[in-house]
């Protein structure tokens, strides 16, 4: 599956009127928009959402090393969601 084809990147021109939650430690990295294949309620807020923001990767330590996870969040709430939602 090829994630490219399906990632939106937000402009370096509207990073200042991004909210906090999407901010970033490096200034060329924008948060994406990537679209549902089906509609979901989000789990926290409740809302119906289409797509959702990903705005990098995130480090965790496993058994076997370390691997690296989607940061993906709600649009309405910027609740973190898990990045499996993605293979819907």
């Amino acid at each position: 599956m090829n994630l490219d084809d399906d990632v939106y990147e937000i402009p370096s021109s509207l990073i200042d009127s991004l909210p906090t939650v999407w901010a970033t430690k490096r200034a060329e990295e924008t948060p994406a928009t990537r679209p549902l294949t089906t509609t979901m309620d989000c789990p926290y807020c409740g809302e119906t959402i289409r797509s959702v923001h990903v705005s990098g990767l995130k480090q965790t330590k496993t058994d076997s090393g370390t691997a690296a996870s989607l940061v993906v969040t709600c649009p309405v709430c910027a609740a973190g969601l898990s990045p499996e939602i993605l293979g819907r």
